[in-house]
């Protein structure tokens, strides 16, 4: 892990997912509508799905991500609040990416995609 003086991507990308604090920065809407660009050159997908779970910084960082995904022709299907799992489903069914906005276990100050 990076010291708290560096690049806030050291800082929230992990082995599996990209996680960090939203209380402290680390995790803010630009960062997400930056992984958003990222996420759609990637995959390389005509469409890709989006659902998010309840936690307050939740549903801006959903919209910063689609934003993102939105700048490269890519469309977004929103899913909304919803469990993880509904998201892998909906992936799987139409085969086309999916992300979810969740910070899972991690204690409220936190987020994720």
């Amino acid at each position: 892990m990076g010291s708290p003086d560096s690049d806030p991507f050291d800082r929230i990308f992990k082995a599996y997912d990209v996680r960090g604090r939203v209380d402290r920065g680390d995790l803010d809407e630009e960062i997400a509508q930056r992984i958003g660009v990222g996420f759609a050159r990637v995959t390389g997908a005509s469409t890709v799905a989006l659902g998010r779970d309840c936690r307050p910084s939740s549903e801006s960082l959903a919209a910063a991500f689609r934003e993102g995904v939105l700048s490269q022709g890519c469309d977004v299907t929103d899913l909304g609040l919803l469990p993880t799992e509904v998201v892998y489903y909906h992936s799987g069914l139409h085969r086309i990416p999916g992300a979810v906005v969740t910070a899972s276990h991690n204690p409220a100050g936190y987020n994720g995609l």
